[in-house]
């Protein structure tokens, strides 16, 4: 896990022909590189065929 992002939430989402899509929901730092070292982490898990930033907030 990147350093100062933790997961908030985790669901499953069936798709098609038994294929599901796990959504995470992230809280991370707004820093340098924003969401990259997360969506790089999870590209990373055996498995993962794609990845989509569907939202992107802040914390105030």
């Amino acid at each position: 896990m990147p350093e100062g992002a933790k997961i908030h939430d985790i669901a499953e989402e069936p798709i098609a022909f038994g294929l599901v899509a796990i959504i995470l929901n992230f809280i991370t730092d707004d820093g340098e590189g924003g969401s990259e070292p997360v969506e790089e982490m999870v590209s990373a898990i055996p498995g993962v065929a794609s990845i989509e930033i569907t939202g992107v907030g802040r914390l105030m």
